[in-house]
């Protein structure tokens, strides 16, 4: 009998653990990332030679990806490089780009061979912002951890450099600009001159001083540092007796953006777009010589025709370079800009010569999917287009430019694009990339969110609250309702109701049975209701720092709150897929919720996305997730 029972028993501890180890949590399956977004960041030139390899090129940081150009490529068919953070800072020592990567660390980029780059996380500083080289030697600087000196020197692919010092809390946020061994740390109107010493592997502080104001970039070449104020200024030091750094006259030149070296000297790239070589001062200290000017310090900026004349497909015209910063290598210019993207340009003996851009303007916000194809509403880029392949990668198809992408929704054959203050756009997609515009209907509201039931259009007015236009005859729009309310980000609708989230005074649900909405009820809850996606007699509420919540609508007169969940992060947009609501988590990527049993929602899975998780779709085969400028990411959702 006990034999009986204990083998009972054994076949039973055996079912069990087989059923355990068959069934697992559910999970997030990444499956593909994709598009180089804004703000780009840095840009830096590699050049090397050698009896095995000729390298030389330009790696551009951008969003939450870095693009490789070897020379002789086309900007547009660059290498992506997609990485975990925000790239901030580049620097190149041998064949290797460390890149300060906020939310991430130091990356580093083996660029032996840029047409086939290798990245990995070389050594983690969530809050890396900064970098600058010294020989072999690396120091990075921290938003709020201070400065780190590394020994970066011949590292192997997937290798960490030797972390040699860690100065916490010293100069925070700092910029960094480095001379030989000197190098300039500048936090907010703080300098401090640093060497980095080879033989003990320390930072010794040499001196330090305020600057006029606060400073907005750093560059030094020979003994003179550069300071550019956020003003447009540029401030000047001798600094070859670092430990008694000696003030120099300005700049003459005003209304500056940026400084970088230059082939002879520096450039300063100006608000107007022009470009001015200005010379670096050589001074005499032993016989009191004065430099050309008369002035022992200061000297005239000269002219320069490589940044007086630009020329495209053979016409020469007045400078203009888009931007707000610079850099040059030799014959090899870059300006770039948060928004503008990046501009490339080679120089010659008189002219300079535009060969090519890569905008960077996209910042991933909203999306739909119908059928095989994606829809992003992709920001300042506009309306982006691919088709999703079986195995959940993206193949761009088709690009519409609008001004400002907020979101999209599509019914039956049209699709309705909220842009911002460029109104809404109502589009027939009878060819799927290629939509052609029917109409567009203006609004004084910046329009964020759309849906779309039986030929009307509700649409988020943001400040100005919410408005209904109805596209029955898509060529001519019309007006339907509208009403001001606190601030409306996101609203849902069924076949009888419209659902509004109303920010912070929490949502209204209002009637469809009449011409126009009629309210019917509203709650107010802990939050900012940034988004809601209404299931039967359930609504998902996204409850901005408070969460997601869960709302019995079985009477829409009165609506009683279910259940509740912190999501650890503002949750800004829901959508719903059977007994799961997928969240965009801001900065805690996209959670999946498990809602089976309303009245208690419990977080499923999880997954960290780059930058602020926007948008968010699901259907039969995968879930998107727009990540501002961490792209596209499409995710298998395994239960």
């Amino acid at each position: 009998m006990r034999r009986t029972m204990l083998k009972s028993l054994i076949i039973i501890l055996v079912l069990a653990t087989t059923a355990t180890s068959c069934t697992s949590a559910p999970e997030f399956e990444f499956l593909s990332r994709d598009l180089f977004e804004g703000p780009a960041r840095d840009a830096a030139f590699f050049d090397w030679g050698g009896t095995i390899t000729r390298a030389r090129g330009v790696i551009l940081a951008a969003g939450g990806a870095v693009m490789v150009i070897p020379d002789g490529t086309p900007p547009e068919e660059g290498i992506l490089v997609l990485l975990g953070g925000e790239p901030m800072d580049i620097e190149i020592i041998g064949y290797t780009a460390w890149i300060a990567t906020s939310g991430l660390g130091l990356v580093a980029v083996d660029l032996l061979d840029p047409t086939s780059p290798r990245e990995w996380t070389a050594y983690e500083i969530e809050d890396a912002r900064s970098c600058a080289a010294v020989g072999r030697f690396l120091l990075v600087g921290g938003e709020r951890s201070g400065l780190y000196l590394f020994d970066a020197g011949n590292i192997p692919y997937q290798g960490s450099p030797a972390l040699i010092s860690h100065l916490e809390n010293t100069a925070p946020g700092a910029s960094l600009a480095s001379a030989g061994a000197l190098v300039a740390v500048v936090s907010e109107s703080t300098v401090i001159l640093t060497r980095v010493n080879s033989s003990t592997r320390t930072i010794d502080e040499l001196s330090r001083f305020e600057a006029p104001s606060k400073i907005a970039a750093v560059e030094m070449k020979r003994s003179i540092l550069h300071l550019l104020s956020p003003e447009g200024v540029v401030h000047r030091y001798d600094v070859d007796d670092s430990r008694r750094p000696e003030p120099l006259s300005p700049l003459p030149e005003k209304n500056i953006s940026d400084i970088c070296d230059g082939p002879e000297g520096g450039l300063a790239l100006l608000e107007t777009g022009l470009i001015v070589p200005f010379p670096i001062p050589r001074v005499n200290r032993f016989s009191g010589e004065s430099g050309p000017s008369g002035s022992r310090y200061s000297e005239p900026l000269p002219s320069d025709p490589r940044y007086s004349l630009m020329r495209l497909d053979g016409i020469t015209r007045s400078p203009s370079f888009p931007g707000t910063s610079i850099r040059c290598s030799g014959d090899r210019l870059i300006t770039f800009g948060p928004v503008i993207g990046f501009c490339f340009y080679r120089l010659d003996k008189e002219y300079t010569r535009a060969e090519g851009k890569i905008p960077t303007r996209g910042f991933a916000i909203e999306l739909v999917v119908n059928g095989e194809y994606i829809y992003l509403a992709n920001g300042r880029d506009g309306l982006r287009i691919g088709r999703v392949t079986a195995n959940g990668s993206v193949e761009w198809t088709g690009h519409v430019q609008t001004e400002m992408a907020r979101d999209v929704a599509i019914e039956g054959d049209m699709l309705v694009l909220a842009d911002g203050m460029g109104g809404v756009e109502f589009y027939r997609i009878t060819i799927p990339d290629s939509p052609a515009l029917l109409s567009t209907y203006e609004s004084s509201s910046y329009l964020s969110a759309v849906k779309l039931r039986a030929g009307r259009a509700y649409l988020a007015g943001g400040f100005r609250g919410v408005e209904v236009v109805d596209f029955t005859d898509p060529a001519s729009p019309a007006p339907v309702w509208s009403e001001k309310l606190s601030e409306v980000r996101g609203l849902d609708v069924d076949d009888g109701f419209l659902y509004v989230a109303d920010g912070f005074s929490g949502f209204r649900i209002y009637s469809l049975a009449a011409d126009v909405p009629e309210l019917v009820s509203s709650m107010d809850t802990p939050g900012w209701v940034s988004d809601l996606s209404v299931s039967g007699d359930i609504l998902h509420v996204a409850d901005g720092q408070r969460g997601f919540m869960t709302v019995d609508i079985n009477d829409r007169s009165a609506p009683k709150k279910l259940g509740r969940i912190e999501t650890g992060a503002i949750a800004r947009a829901i959508h719903t897929r059977g007994n799961v609501v997928f969240v965009a988590t801001q900065t805690l990527g996209i959670t999946a919720i498990d809602v089976s049993n309303p009245r208690r929602p419990e977080v499923a899975a999880r997954y960290m996305t780059v930058d602020d998780a926007r948008g968010v779709f699901a259907d039969d085969r995968f879930v998107y997730l727009a990540s501002a400028s961490g792209g596209l990411y499409i995710f298998r959702y395994e239960k």
